[in-house]
């Protein structure tokens, strides 16, 4: 079975999570949407990597390549015997995005895995790399917890193709306390989703120039909670998600967006459908992939297409505006 980011969350709520007990890591073909999944919710309960079960020592061994031990070791332990030869090509090791230097890697790790997928000069992929960046910075500044990331192109079942996904995780607010933070009313995590891909929307707060700015690398605030404070030197614009949702529709890829109890998806036909999730995820998780053909042919189908030409111009001129 495949564990993508709606089979893991289902497989999570059947598992009793039990802080005392082993974690067992799903008996299956892991995506980057399982993996990140698993590197929060491990992270989140200070599960070190000795503390996970896996099936079967191939399993392990790459868990231990795309240093899911290294970032659950206090110390940083990387124990994996081989050298990563497709690092950077078939897959980006997960990464924690717990400070601009590391989200600024994770983003430089990610792009160099997508480059390494499409034609350099491919439209979808600049507009993926673009968006790919965003939602990290998003992550950084919003998620008020370590949010997890990487990606991984791996083979489409029976055809002479290939899957490239990227995936990230946190348990930190999610969006509907995002919105409930920034002053937006919000009844439910299905609606905190709608309103959030939404182009325009953002839940990021208006700089007020009497707020008071602290280093990146301060625990707490010297000027108390009564002071408003900002959080980082952070600029994003917090129009990835709905950059990200063209994105998808554009290159007829497939996407997932789990917070809450929501989970919101588009699959390869364009069908976009809610679905009431067995668990209560408290951040938020995102899963897109899209096809290494789709990618490299952008470029070629824009010229061809009036409605797959506007959608890039738009993306384009999102990223660059």
């Amino acid at each position: 079975m495949t564990y993508n980011l709606e089979n893991t969350l289902t497989y999570l709520s059947r598992s009793s999570f039990d802080p005392t007990e082993p974690f067992r890591v799903p008996d299956g073909y892991c995506t980057p949407g399982c993996w990140v999944t698993i590197a929060a919710l491990a992270n989140s309960y200070n599960r070190t990597f000795a503390e996970l079960e896996f099936n079967g020592e191939s399993q392990e061994r790459y868990a231990q390549a795309i240093k899911l031990e290294q970032i659950l070791s206090l110390d940083g332990t990387d124990s994996y015997p081989h050298q990563r030869c497709n690092q950077g090509f078939r897959y980006s090791p997960i990464t924690a995005l717990n400070s601009a230097g590391q989200t600024n890697d994770a983003t430089r790790t990610i792009n160099s895995c997508l480059r390494a997928s499409a034609a350099p000069d491919a439209p979808g992929l600049r507009a993926l790399m673009e968006v790919v960046g965003e939602l990290h910075d998003n992550v950084w500044a919003h998620g008020k917890a370590t949010g997890f990331s990487m990606a991984q192109k791996y083979k489409v079942p029976r055809e002479d193709d290939t899957y490239v996904e990227f995936a990230l995780a946190d348990l930190g607010l999610g969006f509907m306390g995002e919105m409930h933070r920034s002053k937006k009313e919000c009844s439910s995590h299905q609606e905190a989703i709608e309103w959030c891909i939404q182009e325009g929307n953002s839940t990021k707060l208006h700089d007020d120039p009497w707020t008071q700015r602290i280093p990146e690398d301060c625990l707490r605030s010297p000027f108390g909670s009564s002071v408003p404070v900002r959080d980082s030197e952070n600029n994003h614009q917090g129009l990835g998600l709905a950059k990200l949702v063209r994105l998808v529709n554009a290159y007829s890829g497939s996407l997932q967006i789990a917070s809450g109890d929501a989970l919101f998806t588009i699959d390869e036909n364009k069908d976009t459908i809610y679905k009431r999730l067995p668990i209560q995820w408290k951040g938020v998780a995102i899963s897109c992939r899209l096809r290494a053909s789709a990618l490299s042919k952008g470029s070629e189908e824009s010229q061809d297409s009036p409605e797959l030409s506007y959608i890039i111009k738009r993306l384009e001129d999102d990223n660059h505006g």
